[in-house]
């Protein structure tokens, strides 16, 4: 008889075991699903050992004694912005300026490397940039040799005091698309307008390029006037000069209707957008006279401790991951769950799920994301549903509760721990949470029940996918169930929560039930043996 390989929850055999000690003549042995559901545990605690590790660290205790922290006055401060500008880079940049102003930094470089960002995002760095100068903070937006602060990028850039460029880099292009690069109304390209307007008429910048770097309909010319004056004026400003003064002047058209203004270093000095082209951060600092200074990264002038190789923080890999992709983790581990339901004992899926919902806390703690609450909240729902699965029977409150538990602890994983927690956006990041939870459990049971096979009958690919053999001894090696013939009746040593093990004539053998609980005084008889798996169900008594 063919015995596919099969397993129960809770059976001590495999299809696969490897050799331990021996103890006298006799071998013991475990089977490969118990070494990998032991592994996944360990990788569970460890995970949870390492986060509680590093809050403790992070904690300290006040000490009278402890000394003052250096102050940065003689430091130029360097923050890099080398990635899409969203919340979170506001919110850490924000925090960094809070700690730097405290050690009384007075220099700060805005290191620039950016593609853009959100609308929003981008109007608030810019505007907090803009602050710092009613601190007495002198801001250096530099965009390093050949690299590109578009959009957002741009707005940042004019925000700061000074705007400084490396060979071959580039600025411009502020247009105002949605996500699908399509043009935004002219409502929304005012608002950025007036921004651009701004920054660029405090810091002397020409007015008609900044905007023609928003809006491609503003046409730019250059026009030189008779005592050799350079302006550069929209056509609209070109025909309100003077008959005189318009007849006297030489002019140049430097952006086409039609077009979005995008420049170079060269060009940048040339319209007077910035006064040096500055290779390195050293030589900045030399020409605007600030030879006294020494330029530091933000995480070095802040003392924060590295770990590992020199120029990476430890958990820098983890740090700035997407809403996107932290969807997709939780999309995974949903997907690993229901591999673990349909593939029962083997301990693979329930790996896959913590390997994910391990990189989702990484990921969330090194946004500064994830604290005490999250860690005991994420910890409770887990002991619920623990309870729920192998303690109480059926699927009641303590398992949706559960559920519930973890989507919150999740969810509150999206906003940094040191800010007011906002109701209205933990319930939606909790939604999101259960949505991608829901999403991966739907999306397998597809893929499994409703796709069409590849065999004749009818039928899921999943259902007529077998891995057996005709060797009884290589499907179930030792396993003392497969002599069990069907009918035959047994004890239960426990409650089966489905899972637990009965007594057939002194042998303990575990089994799966075949309708749900079982009360340990109720006899079963088994109704199959396959594989390593045996279902049974309770005897009937004839009246």
């Amino acid at each position: 008889m063919a015995h596919p390989a099969g397993r129960s929850n809770g059976s001590e055999s495999d299809l696969i075991f490897y050799r331990s000690r021996k103890f006298g003549s006799r071998e013991r042995f475990m089977p490969i699903s118990e070494r990998i559901r032991t592994l996944s545990h360990g990788l569970f605690l460890l995970l949870i050992g390492m986060l509680i590790s590093a809050d403790l660290l992070a904690f300290q205790f006040p000490d009278a004694a402890e000394p003052a922290e250096p102050s940065l006055r003689n430091v130029a401060v360097v923050i890099n912005i080398d990635q899409q500008i969203d919340d979170n880079v506001v919110k850490r940049f924000d925090r960094t300026i809070q700690l730097l102003v405290e050690r009384e930094v007075r220099i700060v470089i805005i290191q620039l490397s950016t593609p853009g960002g959100t609308i929003e995002a981008s109007r608030r760095l810019a505007e907090s940039i803009d602050n710092l100068s009613d601190q007495d903070i002198t801001t250096f937006g530099w965009v390093p040799n050949g690299q590109q602060a578009y959009s957002g990028g741009t707005m940042v850039a004019l925000a700061c005091t000074h705007l400084v460029m490396g060979d071959n880099s580039r600025i411009g292009d502020v247009q105002p698309i949605d996500i699908f690069g399509n043009e935004l109304p002219e409502k929304i390209q005012t608002t950025v307008r007036a921004d651009m307007r701004r920054w660029a008429r405090d810091r002397g910048y020409p007015i008609a390029l900044a905007e023609a770097m928003v809006t491609k309909e503003i046409s730019v010319l250059q026009v030189r006037t008779a005592n050799g004056r350079t302006r550069y004026l929209t056509e609209q400003e070109y025909q309100d000069l003077p008959e005189e003064e318009r007849n006297s002047a030489q002019k140049q058209r430097i952006v086409e209707r039609g077009e979005i203004l995008t420049i170079d270093e060269k060009e940048a000095f040339e319209y007077g957008f910035i006064s040096h082209i500055c290779l390195t951060q050293e030589q900045l600092l030399t020409d605007f006279g600030l030879t006294q200074m020494r330029a530091l990264n933000a995480g070095e002038a802040l003392g924060e401790q590295r770990i590992g190789a020199p120029g990476g923080f430890a958990l820098d890999s983890f740090r700035d991951w997407g809403r996107f992709i932290k969807f997709l983790l939780i999309f995974g581990a949903a997907l690993a769950l229901v591999i673990e339901f349909k593939l029962p004992g083997v301990g693979l899926g329930a790996a896959l799920s913590l390997g994910f919902l391990s990189l989702f806390l990484f990921s969330s703690y090194a946004d500064g994301n994830v604290g005490w609450i999250e860690l005991s909240l994420f910890g409770l729902g887990l002991v619920l549903l623990t309870l729920e699965l192998f303690v109480i029977p059926g699927f009641g409150i303590s398992g949706i509760l559960g559920v519930v538990i973890v989507c919150v602890s999740l969810g509150l994983c999206y906003q940094p721990v040191d800010d007011v927690l906002s109701l209205r956006q933990l319930s939606k990041d909790t939604l999101q949470v259960g949505g991608g939870l829901t999403t991966g459990l739907f999306t397998l049971l597809i893929l499994a029940y409703i796709l069409p096979s590849r065999s004749k009958s009818s039928g899921s690919i999943i259902d007529h996918s077998t891995l057996e053999t005709d060797d009884s001894a290589i499907a179930s090696p030792g396993f003392e169930g497969a002599t069990l013939q069907v009918g035959q009746q047994g004890s239960p040593m426990q409650d089966l929560h489905p899972s637990g093990k009965v007594d057939f004539e002194g042998k303990s053998i575990d089994v799966v039930s075949e309708g749900g609980f079982i009360e340990k005084d109720i006899r079963v008889e088994v109704v199959e043996v396959e594989g390593n798996r045996v279902v049974v169900r309770p005897v009937v008594e004839e009246a």
